[in-house]
């Protein structure tokens, strides 16, 4: 299981795909084809790490942004 802080590689394949949002600007959309995951290391310990573990999964908005924030 992986848990918030935990080191990890990923492999894959990166593609850089276009799209149109609705008021018809290109935009861009990066996506990852993940082959593996490897676990590099110890998971960074912290003093909220029962909290981490006891809470609930966070659900996305319902609204995204189309801008990418990097």
């Amino acid at each position: 299981m992986l848990l918030k802080g935990t080191q990890i590689g990923i492999t894959g394949e990166l593609t850089n795909r276009p799209y149109k949002d609705k008021q018809g600007n290109e935009k861009y959309s990066l996506e990852l084809r993940v082959n593996d995951i490897t676990l590099l290391g110890k998971r960074l310990e912290n003093s909220n790490a029962q909290e981490t573990r006891k809470a609930e999964p966070s659900l996305p908005d319902d609204k995204f942004e189309d801008d990418i924030p990097f």
